[in-house]
């Protein structure tokens, strides 16, 4: 049976509610993923991190191998060198299934690396945008060694029609086009109108660089009369979580919840007046997704490939001022809104062109 292996460390806490560590939409896109290829008929296993599992774990017919400790005390002298043979000794014992890496550097250059030691196949799928900015900020080796990753892997996936172009710039490779999957979206007729639903939502890490969530704090400040809720854990060493719980004690009008299990979230979604999202940079947020398909508007500093405004399924807003405006004006053609986030997941998000692009790429690896 072919096989399909995803490296895919911090992605076990979505198998397993009792452990408490940050969740993101590639930890999500990957168990998806993991889903309909095992529906597929391929064998699909995952190396994660430690959290305290046993070494050999089984979720959904999934194997899960643990490999480095995850949160380890020990010194980064040690725990570094540690962590990446862990990897690369789970990585050997399956060498010859095909590794699917997602939006992690690290671990695309670990398997650059090894890669004239001991052959393998992987695929790399781009996140964010800044994997493939010509002024990608971080160190000169670190930043070529990357760049051939991208160029030596067997496979490359976009989510993007933009980063399809950056890609291509940087590395002279084209890469397919592959949308993020998608729970299956809500009827039209299960979409809550506007005064059934409460205040505006922000989801994602407390990461101040990319994420901004003080943005977000800043909107409940100027919109007292609305109610704000976020949710979404600290990143180690970031102090935007301590300020927001800080926020949280002066202002009445905002609520946090640093954990929500994957199977609450949706209602959480769906009774949301709007998602508001203050990232610098993205790729394609999940988050972004999971709104559209309960009908829920999108108000938001960025706007993958134009789709809020082709579609007029939320706002695109260029600063802090246009997002205020947008969040007072939601009211007003809110059914029409909501009925344009079900024609854009219709038309953009559909099988062929989520899950299309990576089963014919998987058939031709694996």
């Amino acid at each position: 049976m072919r096989h399909v292996c995803f490296l895919a460390p911090y992605v076990y806490p979505y198998f397993d509610d009792s452990v408490r560590s940050p969740l993101g939409g590639a930890e999500r896109q990957q168990v998806l993923l993991a889903r309909e290829l095992a529906r597929a008929g391929y064998q699909v296993s995952f190396i994660v991190a430690d959290f305290g599992q046993p070494p050999r774990t089984e979720w959904e017919g999934f194997e899960c191998r643990t490999s480095f400790t995850a949160g380890s005390s020990l010194p980064s002298v040690l725990r570094i060198p540690l962590k990446y043979l862990r990897l690369l000794r789970e990585v050997y014992r399956r060498r010859g299934a095909l590794f699917y890496v997602r939006g992690n550097l690290p671990l695309a250059i670990l398997l650059c690396v090894v890669r004239p030691v001991f052959p393998l196949r992987y695929v790399y799928a781009i996140t964010s945008d800044s994997d493939v900015l010509p002024d990608w900020p971080h160190p000169r080796l670190i930043n070529r060694l990357f760049r051939r990753a991208l160029r030596v892997a067997d496979g490359l996936l976009a989510q993007t029609i933009r980063q399809q172009s950056l890609l291509e710039a940087q590395s002279g490779r084209l890469a397919p086009l592959a949308r993020n999957l998608i729970q299956p979206a809500l009827s039209e007729s299960d979409f809550l109108p506007y005064e059934q639903r409460d205040g505006l939502l922000w989801v994602g890490r407390l990461e101040r660089v990319y994420k901004k969530p003080l943005e977000f704090v800043e909107l409940a400040r100027r919109l007292p009369e609305q109610r704000f809720l976020m949710v979404g854990q600290a990143m180690a060493g970031d102090p935007s979580g301590a300020e927001v719980e800080q926020a949280v004690g002066q202002l009445p009008n905002l609520s946090y919840r640093d954990h929500v299990a994957p199977d609450e979230i949706r209602e959480l979604y769906r009774r949301a007046r709007a998602l508001v999202c203050t990232s610098a940079t993205e790729g394609f947020p999940n988050t972004f997704l999971e709104a559209w398909s309960v009908g829920t508007p999108v108000i938001s500093r960025v706007d993958p490939d134009g789709l809020i405004q082709r579609y007029g399924a939320g706002v695109y807003c260029n600063d802090l001022d246009e997002l205020i405006a947008a969040a007072q004006g939601l009211e007003q053609g809110y059914r029409e809104t909501t009925l344009a986030c079900l024609a854009l997941i219709e038309q953009e998000f559909g099988p062929e062109q989520t899950l299309g692009p990576v089963v014919r790429m998987v058939a031709q690896l694996a």
